[in-house]
């Protein structure tokens, strides 16, 4: 079962995750003009952040000390192991804190450029968006996370025999992540993902190794709701306008949905898991936003792709490219202070 699991995995034709690509697409040689274009601003936008603080900023950098001074065997048993034993490795060679955000600003934008080119939507939208929101979330400001959406996301849109790698690089980079990874298999292939969700829940309990990572994971929502109930994070704005674009557009988009392929599928699940989860958790900002955000790339390809079937998605489009700019820069809470 396990091989007949992996050809589907590695065998399925892009055709069937989504649909043909635009014969106005550019020629190979453009592509990779643009793509060095973008690769150098956005690298250094990301990595030497030169138009304000972000506000995680220091967070990552005590992250980064601590884990250039813990052993090798604690990071290993860390919620996010990958991410703390790079920088371990990085901080080893002596490297300070603002090279390895260069780094990861190096591979992030690297991959998400490539995988943004790969999609079968209108990219100049797409990168509008991502540009308005949530590049200064992520590539600016969370950069843990950033890297691990790259790896997840090049699985997921740049399929190939080392799609399982890609992803569980990804969720190693970052636990959260593993709510995409999973939505991602049930949808795309709902039986294999189904066994592999059940799977997981098995080998909870029979493996002391997956164990411990999903309790360490566990112990940092216990964290932050102790800090919450301490009053280091303000309630949550159930109203967040850039949440109530994306329930309204989910809304409106439900009479087109007809005829979607199972990536489509995906993307719409997605979306619409990244808005109740907000919800839910509500009580709990820090993973409310969490679970939203990692919905938001999914929803930004979603959106592009209802771009052109009627008016109203551009003028979605439109308010959330402006909502997403005001909540970066200008509002009280902004992403970026300066």
């Amino acid at each position: 079962m396990a091989s007949a699991m992996t050809a589907q995995l590695i065998s399925t034709p892009p055709a069937e995750q989504s649909v043909a690509r635009d014969s106005s697409l550019p020629s190979p040689m453009i592509a990779r003009l643009t793509y060095i274009i973008l690769l150098i601003p956005l690298i250094y936008l990301a990595g030497y952040k030169p138009i304000g603080i972000s506000a995680d900023l220091h967070n990552y950098e005590l992250l980064y000390g601590i884990a250039g001074a813990t052993d090798w065997f604690t990071l290993r048993n860390a919620s996010d192991p990958a991410y703390y034993m790079l920088s371990k490795f990085v901080a080893e060679w002596g490297l300070s804190f603002e090279q390895f955000a260069l780094i990861i600003a190096a591979i992030t934008c690297a991959m998400k450029i490539r995988i943004a080119q790969s999609l079968d939507t209108n990219r100049i939208v797409f990168g509008a968006l991502y540009m308005s929101y949530l590049f200064w979330l992520h590539e600016y400001t969370q950069i843990r996370l950033a890297i691990a959406l790259a790896f997840v996301l090049w699985g997921i849109y740049k399929p190939s025999r080392l799609m399982p790698l890609f992803l569980l690089v990804g969720m190693l980079l970052h636990s959260s992540t593993a709510m995409i990874v999973i939505l991602y298999l049930i949808c795309r292939f709902p039986l294999y993902g189904t066994i592999s969700a059940f799977a997981v829940v098995v080998s909870y309990f029979t493996s002391p190794a997956l164990r411990q990572f999903a309790e360490s994971a566990a112990n940092k929502v216990l964290i932050y709701q102790d800090l919450v109930n301490l009053g280091q994070f303000s309630e949550i704005n159930i109203f967040n306008l850039l949440t109530m674009t994306q329930v309204a557009t989910m809304m409106i988009a439900l009479p087109f949905l007809k005829g979607m392929t199972k990536m489509h599928l995906f993307e719409v699940v997605t979306s619409i898991a990244g808005v109740i989860m907000f919800y839910v958790f509500r009580d709990n900002p820090v993973v409310a936003f969490r679970t939203n955000e990692l919905s938001i790339p999914f929803f930004e390809i979603f959106l592009t792709r209802m771009w052109s079937r009627h008016p109203v998605f551009k003028g979605l489009a439109a308010i959330y490219f402006v909502i997403g700019l005001r909540s970066a820069f200008f509002s009280a809470s902004s992403l970026i202070v300066f």
